[in-house]
């Protein structure tokens, strides 16, 4: 747990959002689990924004990646 290392909230980072857990599933379960087939493409993509987005942060600064990355999108 990098935030409770650092003793704060006040840092940084990179999340990747995977969406809620089933209502039947334990959130740690779901978060924690395996990625099935049919989700593959979709972690691809992830993983390319992802890096993208450090690439953009790091070039650009924290406030333009922040700016094209925070988002929500219809996907």
């Amino acid at each position: 747990d990098v935030l409770r290392v650092v003793g704060t909230t006040r840092v940084a980072r990179l999340r990747i959002g995977i969406g809620a857990a089933p209502a039947q599933m334990d959130p740690a379960d779901y978060v924690l689990g395996r990625f099935g087939p049919d989700e593959q493409d979709a972690i691809d993509v992830a993983i390319r924004t992802a890096a993208d987005a450090v690439e953009d942060w790091l070039f650009g600064g924290i406030d333009s990646a922040m700016a094209k990355y925070n988002r929500k999108t219809d996907e």
